[in-house]
């Protein structure tokens, strides 16, 4: 039995800036994707490096190539650019220079202690907190689901601060008071910006834990357009009835600001079941659940090539099954 794992070689500069940004040797991560690789298959007398004698191969990026988004704008093979036309975004200055790696020491240390799980849990919470120096924050428009920006920034030297009393904000600006009586938590942003929990959808998060391993996931849905059985005659499978809660993606989507996740049953055909939606902390369905039933789904596309008895007529509408 063989078993064959691919890898897109355009994740890897992404693989080494993240290496970057959690604490990897710039010239080490650098090295991962140019020199290692070609050495790697013989032909490090050619490429891998900009010297001499070398093959003119090089990639020109509108910032850092190690920092997080950066972009290519051109690209060279032999000498000769094959970039007609490059779309970039103006990047901060920030991001022409080497990132900044975080300290990973305490998360390693505890990767260690725990043999490799660490616990992944809210490490505290409080009720009463008091965010400064908040440069943004995003509050919802009354009677809609926009959010605005609320820019904080100051000329004045007193930092903006954001007061959240009994897990509610209670006050935005720079003349925020405290009550006296109540304990609050103190946070520096440093600048950052305060925004909404997040929404995570298009991933199976609530149904799979690991894509490779069956026992992790709730099993692909019958495609009930497919074949003929009375058993799948009028069949709707719902996601919440394969819910998963504490799953090691779902508190790392906490910890990492989403807060709230949508899920349909697994299944590439064209009626995928009904949706849920769930909160990425919750331990149970008691706690989880936000809504048992969100959406029912539908895939459209090229059908003919994997329902050959169906096909579209338009976008709307199908024709008649062909017979044979």
């Amino acid at each position: 039995m063989t078993f064959a794992l691919s890898v897109d070689s355009r994740y890897l500069p992404y693989e080494a800036q993240q290496a970057t940004a959690f604490g990897l040797n710039a010239s080490t991560a650098l090295k991962a994707i140019t020199v290692v690789p070609a050495r790697r298959l013989g032909l490090d007398h050619r490429i891998g490096r900009l010297s001499k004698g070398y093959d003119a191969d090089a990639v020109v990026w509108d910032s850092n190539p190690l920092a997080l988004g950066s972009t290519p704008i051109q690209t060279y093979c032999d000498g000769i650019a094959q970039i007609e036309k490059s779309y970039t975004i103006v990047k901060p200055e920030e991001s022409q220079h080497m990132p900044k790696t975080r300290d990973v020491s305490q998360a390693a240390a505890e990767t260690m202690k725990h043999r490799g799980e660490p616990p992944l849990g809210p490490k505290r919470s409080a009720k009463n907190v008091v965010f400064q120096g908040v440069s943004a924050i995003f509050l919802k428009v009354a009677g809609s689901d926009v959010h605005e920006e609320i820019s904080l920034a100051s000329a004045s030297d007193r930092p903006s601060v954001v007061v959240v009393t009994d897990g509610q904000i209670s006050c935005v600006g720079t003349d925020c008071m405290t009550s006296q009586t109540s304990d609050f938590e103190s946070i520096d942003l440093e600048g950052g910006v305060i925004t909404p929990g997040l929404t995570s959808y298009g991933s199976y998060m609530g149904l799979m834990e690991i894509r490779q391993e069956k026992s992790t996931q709730d099993g692909k849905i019958p495609d009930i357009l497919v074949g003929s059985s009375n058993l799948l005659d009028g069949l709707v499978t719902y996601g919440k009835d394969g819910a998963l809660f504490g799953g090691k993606d779902q508190l790392l989507a906490y910890a990492n600001g989403i807060t709230k996740g949508i899920v349909h049953p697994i299944q590439s055909g064209m009626f995928q079941g009904v949706s849920y939606s769930y909160a990425t902390n919750g331990k149970t369905s008691l706690d989880g659940l936000v809504d048992e039933v969100a959406a029912v789904h539908v895939g459209l596309g090229q059908w003919c090539d994997f329902v050959p008895d169906w096909c579209f007529e338009s976008a709307a509408q199908w024709r008649v099954p062909r017979k044979d």
